[in-house]
């Protein structure tokens, strides 16, 4: 967008107090500066990417036509959008009669400097997928990302609950010997 990164924590109050306010340049760089943590945070919760991206795009949305002004010096605006993008899943998973997986009520959002750590992390487990081929990488990603129970993989992908079991065995002891 060519707007250039807000550089302090008060920068980016003021930033949303202005795109709060109405000023669309301001609105365009918070999205630039949020979009991405916003749109992880969504998709660790989701199973489809297009849902993480429509969900996203609400939050936006939900900030853009939220005419009250953020004044809450003590919080992060990283966490008041997580708080968006929280009550934005909790909708989505009412209107989809679904529950969600790690969204307790109490739920803690993370600082804004504990998302490149997730981003690390995430990385980590994405490189470390493509050491083994794309059947074991499903699988792994179905049981270990997503949560499904071996039951549950093995009438998606249809094999037998055993075969779930020994292809996830073979596919993390792959990565052992790759990490060694």
């Amino acid at each position: 967008m060519g707007e250039s990164m807000p550089e302090s924590a008060a920068d980016l109050v003021k930033l949303l107090q202005a795109a709060k306010s109405g000023d669309k340049q301001a609105f365009g760089a918070v999205y630039s500066a949020f979009y991405l943590p916003i749109f992880r945070y969504c998709q660790k919760r989701l199973r489809h990417l297009s849902d993480s991206e429509d969900i996203t795009q609400q939050v936006f949305l939900r900030l853009y036509n939220s005419r009250t002004e953020f004044s809450n010096q003590n919080r992060s605006p990283l966490n008041y959008l997580y708080t968006i993008a929280r009550n934005c899943l909790a909708d989505f998973w009412q209107k989809q009669n679904r529950t969600p997986v790690n969204l307790p009520e109490d739920f803690d959002t993370p600082d804004s400097h504990d998302v490149p750590e997730a981003t690390l992390s995430q990385i980590a487990a994405e490189q470390l997928l493509q050491i083994v081929d794309s059947e074991e990488r499903e699988i792994l990603t179905l049981r270990l990302i997503e949560g499904f129970s071996s039951r549950e993989v093995a009438l998606k992908i249809n094999k037998s609950e055993a075969a779930v079991r020994q292809i996830q065995c073979r596919a993390l002891k792959k990565i052992r010997e790759k990490i060694k």
